[in-house]
């Protein structure tokens, strides 16, 4: 039997909104949720969270909503500086507003939520009417994959479906890496056809798919963070052809690796 799934009703916080954050300059900083939930999600990196008396390790994917009054302490790894995407909530009708307390869940789908999150954030900016009902509906996106991941920690994953998240965390933080499909079966114990059908039923996407996907989203990231040429980010990311590079690039991202540059988000 289906259970009965209440949306969050909820507003943004005008002074807090949300927005990415990044702090490589500091391994430790602090803050307050003050009177507003906050949802944290981190993309980048690795460290730990403490809230409370909770100090729980997080990487790529991790995300929580905390509650009004929590003072986030974030300790992040030496090297591996965190960003994370934050929005300030005030919810007025939801099982959050009743004072729930959340759990730090894992994303599965890293990429999709990624590109959320930078949709929601120029939503957020541009501040028009028709975009402030793009927001909520993104917001509403973001929530209601939080509450699944949540509910699907708490009725408890397969040993094989822990071994396939930590894989595919791992797959995230090193794309570059030259994965293969069949490696990645027998390190989790499993045949090739049985590993690709969990590994797809976790992630929404083949290996081959999932793999190609955080390749092109951190050779997205390299475009505009760093002077590197195109035929650089492609040999870093494993392609000795950049044309073929350059193809997987635009099917995944939308458009060709210099075009993905010149057009800055």
């Amino acid at each position: 039997m289906k259970k009965n799934i209440s949306t969050p009703v909820f507003r943004f916080d005008e002074a807090g909104g949300c927005f990415f954050f990044q702090n490589p300059a500091v391994n430790l900083w602090e803050r307050d949720c003050g009177p507003c939930h906050l949802f944290w999600m981190g993309l980048e990196g690795r460290g730990r969270i403490q809230s409370g008396r909770e100090n729980q390790r997080i990487g790529p994917g991790n995300a929580c909503l905390f509650l009004p009054g929590d003072t986030l302490r974030v300790r992040q790894d030496r090297g591996h500086s965190i960003r994370n995407f934050v929005a300030a909530l005030d919810f007025t009708k939801s099982p959050y507003a009743r004072g729930r307390r959340p759990a730090l869940v894992r994303m599965n789908d890293l990429v999709g939520v990624t590109v959320l999150a930078r949709k929601l954030i120029e939503a957020w900016n541009a501040g028009d009417a028709i975009s402030q009902l793009q927001t909520n509906a993104l917001m509403q996106s973001l929530l209601l994959e939080y509450d699944r991941m949540q509910q699907s920690a708490d009725t408890g994953a397969s040993i094989h479906d822990a071994k396939l998240i930590e894989l595919a965390n791992r797959i995230r933080l090193e794309p570059e890496l030259p994965w293969r499909v069949a490696a990645c079966a027998r390190e989790v114990g499993l045949c090739r056809s049985q590993f690709t059908r969990l590994f797809q039923r976790l992630t929404a996407n083949t290996p081959m798919r999932f793999i190609v996907k955080c390749r092109m989203q951190r050779a997205g990231r390299m475009l505009l963070e760093t002077p590197l040429s195109v035929s650089e980010i492609a040999e870093i990311m494993g392609y000795r052809d950049v044309f073929y590079f350059s193809k997987h690039f635009r099917l995944e991202m939308g458009k060709p690796p210099s075009q993905y540059r010149r057009d800055k988000w």
